[in-house]
């Protein structure tokens, strides 16, 4: 089906707003048994009569609502739609249809039978004109004004309907029809041959507490996952066939996850030592050349302050004070990714 709507001639003060195109086409009586296909998220459906006539009808703008659009209409709770589709089976039957040419302006509308009329239907609305709300205020009321684009959109509409009979009568018939559609059309292409995707674990170190001892209050740190943990979760992984195992361990040091600001680096005792900190990396680097990695996370300020403070109270040379602003603009670069990694060796830009 094909509306050239450059063809479209308006008169008088009158301007066309949306077009709804065979709106009850394959409609199903209120003795119909099936459902509805529309694109909310990656596929939904809305059975026939299904006795919600208390709910809003279904409309959702392919693609996604349009960020232009101010209106104060109250929106679904729905998922985005990815797919210029939508179909109807009912019984043995179905037919499914592919928005081909206008569906950057098109929305899916579907309604079942029993709360404006006695038919379950689905089909697509085009918007020609955009819209928008002005309000516009006085001393005692506010008015709202809607507005209208001058001019329509003057391509060309088109959805192609597809006629879907026995066991191809179903969502998943009418998945794949359109799948073979965008294979012919050089849109879906075979996967090759990938690298492993990564596997990311975030991992909680040590954390502070409040206690107390005869009354008196202090604040402890407390471990949650030791490294000695973590390698045994790491060696699980391996033994599960999990490689790329991308590990970022969090409160390692200054008192737990949320740590004071530091002058100097101390690993927390109550997750472990040096040496099981380096076995847990060694643990990872077992991959070879699946790469697995271990960041040590910390927070911009405290790597600044680690890094950089202790060398500035003790004064540096003008040379030296230049070296330090080069290198840290690489690492505020570096570490605004959101993760800051610690070396067992200190990285050679960082010596002077």
């Amino acid at each position: 089906m094909n509306v050239p709507l450059s063809q479209i001639e308006e008169s008088g003060q009158y301007r066309i707003r949306n077009i709804d195109l065979l709106a009850y086409f394959g409609a199903a009586d209120t003795k119909g048994e099936g459902y509805m296909l529309v694109p909310d998220g990656s596929g939904s459906l809305i059975h026939l009569n299904n006795g919600k006539t208390q709910e809003e009808q279904y409309v959702q703008r392919v693609y996604g609502a349009d960020p232009n659009d101010n209106s104060l209409s109250r929106p679904q709770v729905s998922e985005s739609a990815y797919m210029p589709v939508f179909g109807l089976k009912n019984g043995e039957n179905a037919w499914f249809a592919v928005i081909e040419k206008g569906d950057g302006i098109a929305s899916i509308s579907a309604d079942i039978g029993g709360r404006q009329n006695s038919y379950n239907h689905v089909h697509a609305t085009f918007s020609l004109r955009g819209e928008d709300e002005l309000e516009m205020y006085t001393s005692q009321k506010m008015q709202e004004i809607q507005l209208l684009s001058e001019e329509p959109y003057r391509g060309d509409i088109q959805v192609r309907y597809h006629f879907l009979h026995g066991e191809d009568a179903s969502y998943s018939g009418m998945a794949r029809l359109y799948q073979q559609q965008l294979i012919e059309q050089d849109v879906l292409k075979p996967l090759g041959e990938q690298m492993e995707l990564p596997f990311y674990v975030d991992v909680l170190g040590a954390v502070d507490k409040k206690a107390s001892f005869l009354s008196v209050p202090y604040r402890t740190t407390l471990a949650m996952t030791t490294y000695e943990q973590a390698t045994e979760m790491a060696a699980k992984l391996q033994q599960e066939g999990v490689n790329r195992v991308q590990m970022r361990y969090q409160g390692w040091f200054g008192g737990g996850i949320s740590h004071h600001t530091p002058t100097q680096v101390k690993l927390d005792s109550e997750v472990g030592s040096r040496s099981e900190l380096q076995a847990l990396s060694a643990k990872l680097e077992q991959s070879g050349e699946l790469c697995s990695r271990m960041w040590l996370s910390s927070t911009f300020i405290t790597m600044i302050c680690v890094l950089f403070l202790p060398r500035m109270r003790r004064g540096l040379s003008q040379r030296r004070q230049q070296n330090c602003i080069h290198t840290i603009l690489p690492l505020i670069a570096w570490i605004r990714v959101g993760t800051a990694i610690i070396c067992s060796q200190r990285p050679s830009f960082l010596m002077w």
